[in-house]
């Protein structure tokens, strides 16, 4: 059957097309390109800060830039644009003619379906009489319609064709209409549809996809730091493994981002000269002398001094200070591909690939400048002037014969009576706000486990073994952190006292002179299993201490009941004797009364055999079922957890309260495991984005390769707020030998006989397959 192409002649399909089409793009963009104003949320303007810094700062973040209001402009014009064009279409489809009628035999006819032949006839008659040409009412193109129904309803033939194609001719060429008009393809404008056709693929789509293309070049893969920078910032950190924090400052300032070249947002003002040496007077140990390159170059001194600038809350000009906000809302991101690439560099040198190691104090002096770029803090500073209305001059009322406050957690901790009293100089309002404040900064609880996933004993670590640690971190409530009471204070205080182990310990100095002999404490234990030597065994006299088990952060020790009973015992003083024949009296009889015991089951084993290995079959089973059970669930925990590792991570947490910074900023924390011992780094940091409640982070180490108990530092540092709020939790676990490797296993044994058979039965198959010729002559060969 042949095909035929039929184009939009009076133009009604394109415009149906028309209309569809701009309907899938002006909804959508309407919906989520429209330029709106936020909502305003009365509970969360509550809850801001109301302190002279952060209203200049919201204020600020409210003005629209003039670049900002004229793409909104462009925006709102183009989509109305869309919308009139969208109604013009619907309008014109509105109103559009039908131009396709269905040919009905019947109806040309005047008649109703059904008709005879003879009623079919008279009508034909009567019609030809009036349309016949030859006739003065005659019309050729109505008599010709009017002959071809006759025919189709008086040819049995044609009538079933009709009915059946709805054409007496029968089934004929299948159309297929076009919804476009037909000048597209007339000879005439065919230069200029081509050319139309050539601006679109062939300058358009290839430039479109060139200048994505030479942006993720240049970018790294979250396009925020060029990758010129984080070649730099390999450059200098394998060049220099110590890094104080004015050499990080100065690295970071050198960012290839901050030049002018490359970066649009950064310009080299004219007043520039005047007020950047001015600048750097101000500024003790600036470092302008360098002559490294790029450090040395005129956009890293810029970028340098305006950082100084912020950090020591310098007043700057209205063009110096829009440079810096620029380039202080730049620098957590730049700090965050800085510790990226020291921790990249430590596992480098690690692995024996690089010979520099990176110091640990290089990624800590970055992970710290982050933070007192947010607060525009310098070190030293005291982290009370993080809270608003907190100045210099205040400083003193802090440091007292009363109390004596150094962060901003003691002065939470403190009762209601006496934080007020304390900030006495400040009004009911302010007071409130400072209040607010407090309860806005973060406290966090940290709880951790250390498994060997994919392990038979997940529980147990190995020499070499992959360990994974899951830390959990929970962010406190304000009325967990506010207003408690004196008790409650005090348990936290002895909660979080430090353990020393023993390697943290000052080794004590040597005096001279003969040593002391110890005196031996009495130990009433020892006594009662040196008494009767044949009860018990040594492991029930002395228990495992090297048996912890690290879960949620707790170590839990056994033989705590053996030492309690030591306590009790030392408190009886002189009436350990009796108490000593006692408990030989009572164990004497207890020992009689299990072997009257043990005779009586030895005669009765014989009954019971069978019964025992019934019941012994059905609690096997039930502990298969039961460890089915546990594989099952802790395969579905690990499931849940890649999935979740799997997700893109939202940058969404809590609002910091950072005046000075330009930007509205998050909360984010950074997890790292160290080894303080030999000051180095055991995994690489991980940088916790989506802390509201509570979040697990994952890091993996791998153990030692000797076997024997080690010691950790887990290290949670906030990368918005200085010092107060930043965590180290110690902890120790134990390294046993790895398991030998098995080399032979019964189930391989089996797996190897299924496979000889396997072969067998294809050779019987490939002898089955084979004709009698070709066995004769495979005879004949080994003849």
């Amino acid at each position: 059957m042949a095909s035929k192409f039929q184009y939009d002649e009076n133009g009604g399909t394109f415009f149906l097309f028309l209309l569809a089409f701009l309907a899938m793009v002006v909804l959508p963009c309407t919906y989520y390109l429209w330029p709106r104003k936020s909502k305003e949320n009365p509970d969360e303007e509550k809850k801001k800060c109301q302190c002279s810094p952060c209203r200049d700062k919201f204020a600020r973040l409210k003005e629209i830039a003039p670049m900002t209001k004229t793409k909104n402009m462009i925006i709102r014009i183009l989509i109305v644009l869309g919308w009139i064009a969208m109604f013009a279409c619907a309008y014109k489809v509105a109103h559009l003619e039908d131009t396709w009628k269905k040919w009905d035999p019947y109806e040309i006819l005047k008649l109703d379906p059904g008709a005879t032949t003879s009623e079919i006839k008279k009508a034909y008659r009567k019609l030809a009489a009036i349309h016949h040409p030859d006739m003065k009412t005659g019309d050729e193109a109505e008599f010709r319609e009017i002959a071809r129904a006759y025919k189709a309803l008086s040819n049995e033939e044609s009538r079933k064709n009709w009915e059946t194609y709805g054409d007496p001719d029968g089934p004929g060429a299948m159309s297929f209409g076009i919804a476009l008009p037909s000048w597209i393809v007339e000879k005439e404008n065919s230069i200029w549809v081509l050319g139309a056709y050539m601006l679109v693929f062939m300058v358009g789509l290839p430039t479109a996809v060139g200048m994505w293309w030479y942006r993720s070049a240049k970018y790294g893969e979250d396009l925020e730091v060029l990758l010129d920078t984080t070649q730099l910032y390999f450059f200098f950190i394998n060049k220099t493994s110590l890094m104080p924090l004015r050499r990080v400052v100065m690295i970071v300032a050198a960012s290839m981002d901050f030049e002018s070249s490359r970066n649009p947002d950064m310009k080299m003002r004219p007043s520039d000269n005047e007020e950047i040496p001015q600048l750097i007077k101000k500024i003790e140990d600036f470092g302008e002398k360098n002559r490294e390159a790029p450090l040395n170059y005129e956009y890293s001194i810029k970028a340098r001094a305006l950082l100084y600038a912020h950090l020591l809350r310098l007043p700057l000009s209205e063009g110096a200070a829009k440079d810096m906000r620029y380039i202080i809302r730049k620098c957590p991101v730049l700090l965050s591909e800085f510790v990226s690439c020291t921790s990249q560099l430590v596992m480098l040198a690690l692995s024996g690939r690089i010979q520099r190691l990176p110091k640990l104090e290089t990624l800590e002096n970055a992970i710290k400048l982050c933070q007192l770029v947010v607060q525009a803090l310098w070190e030293n500073r005291n982290p009370l002037l993080q809270i608003p209305y907190i100045g210099e001059e205040h400083l003193r009322l802090f440091s007292n014969k009363k109390c004596h406050i150094k962060s901003i957690d003691q002065l939470r901790q403190l009762t209601e009576t006496k934080r007020r009293d304390l900030l006495r100089f400040l009004d009911d309002a302010k007071y409130q706000n400072v209040i607010k404040c407090l309860e806005s900064m973060p406290s966090v609880e940290i709880k951790y486990k250390l498994e060997v996933i994919d392990d038979e004993d997940p529980e147990t670590i190995t020499a070499d073994s992959l360990v994974t640690m899951t830390v959990t971190m929970r962010r406190r409530k304000p009325e967990e952190v506010l207003n408690r009471s004196e008790e409650e204070l005090v348990d936290d205080k002895e909660e979080e006292k430090p353990k020393i182990t023993s390697w943290m310990k000052k080794p004590q100095k040597k005096s001279g002179g003969k040593k002391k002999a110890k005196a031996k404490k009495p130990t009433n234990f020892r006594l009662i299993h040196r008494a009767d030597p044949e009860e018990g065994s040594e492991d029930d006299a002395e228990p495992d201490k090297e048996n912890r088990v690290q879960e949620n952060g707790v170590e839990s020790t056994d033989g705590v009941e053996s030492q309690a009973s030591q306590k009790e015992e030392s408190e009886d003083g002189g009436k350990a004797e009796t108490g000593d024949s006692q408990v030989r009296k009572r164990k004497k009889t207890e020992r009689k009364k299990h072997d009257d015991q043990g005779d009586k089951a030895e005669q009765d084993e014989g009954s019971d055999d069978a019964s025992n290995h019934s019941d012994g079959d059905q609690v096997n089973n039930d502990d298969e079922k039961d460890g089915s059970d546990d594989e099952a669930l802790h395969f579905d925990q690990d499931k849940k957890k890649k999935k979740k590792i799997m997700d893109k991570i939202p940058k969404i947490s809590h609002p910091v309260h950072a005046p000075y910074f330009p930007s509205d900023k998050q909360e984010f924390w950074w997890l790292y495991l160290v080894d303080k011992k030999q000051q180095q780094l055991m995994t690489v940091p991980f940088l916790m984005t989506n802390l509201v409640d509570e979040e697990d982070a994952i890091l993996k180490f791998t153990a030692p390769r000797k076997p024997g108990s080690y010691h950790l530092t887990l290290h949670v540092k906030s990368d918005s707020y200085v010092t107060d709020f930043d965590k180290q939790v110690d902890l120790k676990f134990d390294v046993k030998p790895a398991k030998p490797v098995v080399e032979s296993h019964p189930q391989w044994d089996a797996l190897d006989e299924e496979s000889e058979v396997e072969v067998e039965d294809s050779a019987v198959e490939d002898s089955d397959l084979c004709s009698d010729d070709d066995l004769d002559s495979d005879n004949d060969n080994a003849n």
